[in-house]
């Protein structure tokens, strides 16, 4: 949040208090809001996205299934992602149907997973009913199959890692279930890029590495394995190396692995920002001199 305030040590959180340090950004969406961010404070950034995207996977089943909902609409409608959402309406622009799909989202329950979510939504004048705060498909299982949805009719749109358990446990539940399926988590769009950002990570050249999505913390942890770097970036993230994610989801892959890393108290980019701010830039060790404070860095001093 650029309006936020200085912190409680003094520090202007929003000037370039990361001058110097060398931070790695692994997303693939929304990887150039958040390096801008860290940017704007000085920091140097690297962005090796881990995952790509592959949109429309079979968009004329997607245009058929969006078709059925609109003639018979369901009780429940569940968003998962707000890419999926958007790419599902732009779909439905495409064949003439997001004025009908939007008025099915009006008379349906909505449920959606979290801020990015239900911004899609409100974006199109759609208001869940209900938001899963922690961002996982098991708040919304657990919800729903405490209220019983058996004989209910439910459309779950995918999020780009696939079912992950949702559906199968709605099912279970006596639902019956669509899904909708927009986009798919792919191969990184630059594989160089992601094998060396591990080489320089396990090299020691940068500060912090940050982690938006669980598959996207996932297919880094698989390139650091494949490297062989596992143990020593492990000693490196329990020593001077920030391993920064933006929620508890997103951190699981790297806590299976070993690896300490770091969750802000709540899952936003903003406080996932401020988090790496007061780690690197208030936080850390600093010496003191004649001339001034001395602030060592991965790859600077200043």
């Amino acid at each position: 949040d650029p309006r936020a305030p200085a912190g409680s040590h003094g520090v202007n959180l929003n000037g370039p208090i990361l001058t110097g340090s060398r931070i790695l950004v692994t997303a693939q969406r929304r990887a150039d809001d958040l390096a801008a961010a860290l940017v704007r404070r000085g920091a140097e950034v690297m962005i090796a996205s881990t995952l790509g995207v592959e949109p429309h996977i079979d968009e004329a089943a997607l245009v058929n299934a969006t078709r059925s909902l609109i003639r018979k609409p369901p009780a429940v409608v569940v968003i998962t992602t707000g890419i999926g959402f958007r790419g599902w309406l732009e779909t439905a622009e495409t064949a003439g149907l997001s004025s009908a799909l939007i008025d099915v989202l009006r008379a349906s329950r909505v449920i959606a997973r979290g801020p990015k979510a239900v911004g899609a939504l409100q974006a199109v004048g759609v208001t869940p009913d209900w938001v899963a705060e922690s961002e996982t498909s098991r708040e919304i299982l657990d919800l729903l199959t405490r209220e019983g949805v058996s004989g209910l009719s439910i459309a779950v749109q995918l999020h780009g890692a696939g079912d992950d358990g949702l559906s199968d446990g709605l099912r279970a539940a006596g639902a019956g279930v669509q899904e909708l399926v927009i986009y798919r988590w792919g191969a990184p769009p630059d594989p160089a890029a992601v094998t060396q950002s591990v080489i320089d990570v396990q090299a020691g050249r940068y500060d912090a590495v940050v982690f938006t999505s669980a598959p996207g913390a996932a297919a880094w942890v698989r390139a650091v394995a494949d490297q062989q770097a596992l143990d020593e970036i492990r000693e490196r993230a329990a020593r001077d190396l920030l391993l920064a994610a933006v929620g508890p989801v997103t951190v699981e892959p790297l806590h299976a692995a070993g690896l300490a890393a770091a969750v802000p108290d709540r899952g936003r980019l903003g406080s996932l920002v401020r988090l790496i701010v007061t780690r690197l830039g208030i936080e850390a060790p600093i010496v003191t001199t004649a001339a001034g404070n001395l602030r060592i860095w991965a790859g600077d001093a200043t």
